[in-house]
C-alpha cells in the first residue's frame, strides 16, 4: 500500500493511504476512440538494469502457418510541468502478412498479433506505464532483465 506523508500546524507527521488511482491524475485520459491501459511494476532490485518492451497487438481468429503484423508508430509524450512520460500509439495501419498456402481444413486458431517494431521502456516501480491505444487493441508487456556479460574475442 503506498502512503502519502503530510505534516499537519502541530508538527506531528500523518501517514494516509493513497488511492491506487491518485496516481494517476497526471496522466491524460483516453480521447474518443482510444482506451488508457495501465501498467503498474512490482518494486525491484536494480530497477536501472531492468527494461520494460512494451507490445501492442490485438487477439484474432487467423491461420496458423502465416507470420502476420500490424504497421504503426508508438510515440513517447511527456506531462508538461510533471516529467512524466506516458506513451501513445495513435494510428495503427492495417494487418499485413506473408501468403503461405494453408491447407483448406485447416482450424482458425487465436493470434496475438501485434504491432511491428520494439518499443522499450525504463523500469520505474514508483510510477505507472501509461498507453493510451485505439479501442480493441491490448498491451501486453514483458520485463527484461541483463543476462550474465560475456567477454568478446579478439579476432
Amino acid at each position: 500500500m503506498k502512503l502519502r506523508l503530510l505534516s499537519c500546524s502541530l508538527g506531528a507527521l500523518i501517514l494516509l493511504p493513497v488511492s491506487a488511482n491518485e496516481d494517476l491524475k497526471a496522466f491524460p485520459e483516453a480521447e474518443e476512440g482510444y482506451e488508457r491501459h495501465v501498467i503498474r511494476l512490482p518494486q525491484q532490485e536494480n530497477e536501472s538494469d531492468l527494461r520494460v518492451a512494451l507490445i501492442v497487438g490485438k487477439t484474432l481468429k487467423l491461420d496458423s502457418v502465416n507470420r502476420y503484423f500490424f504497421s504503426g508508430e508508438g510515440e513517447k509524450k511527456s506531462i508538461p510541468g510533471w516529467g512524466y512520460s506516458y506513451y501513445h500509439v495513435k494510428e495503427i495501419g492495417p494487418m499485413a502478412g506473408t501468403r503461405a498456402a494453408v491447407p483448406e481444413n485447416a482450424p482458425k486458431v487465436d493470434r496475438f498479433i501485434k504491432m511491428q517494431g520494439d518499443w522499450w521502456v525504463r523500469y520505474n516501480s514508483k510510477l505507472p506505464v501509461v498507453v493510451i491505444v485505439p479501442k480493441g487493441f491490448e498491451v501486453r508487456y514483458q520485463i527484461w532483465k541483463p543476462g550474465e556479460s560475456k567477454k568478446a574475442k579478439i579476432e
